[in-house]
């Protein structure tokens, strides 16, 4: 989901990311949700049911997905590495580092 802001509300934005040392995309979602949350407890929308639990993709092995399947597999190793570079650009700074 993109979210387009006015220029100077994109800028207070930055600075109060800065100030709590967050993103501005997760700073943006944390203010969304507790908003979203606000309307539902006031009654203005439905309030969320709970997620359902799904199995998606189960190996007949029982082994975990992120547990690489016996004797290797390239493809999961492709999309392991891929997770883990999109971990690392939306959450650069490991949390102990941010605490600092």
């Amino acid at each position: 989901m993109k979210i387009v802001l006015p220029g100077p509300v994109a800028e207070q934005l930055a600075e109060l990311a800065k100030a709590v040392q967050e993103s501005p995309s997760t700073l943006a979602a944390r203010i969304i949700r507790h908003g979203v949350a606000q309307a539902a407890k006031d009654g203005k929308i439905r309030p969320l049911r709970p997620a359902q639990a799904m199995v998606v993709g189960r190996r007949s092995t029982g082994r975990p997905s992120w547990l690489e399947p016996y004797g290797g597999d390239q493809a999961w190793r492709k999309r392991i590495w891929g997770e883990i570079v999109a971990l690392h650009g939306r959450y650069p700074k490991s949390p102990r580092s941010a605490q600092r």
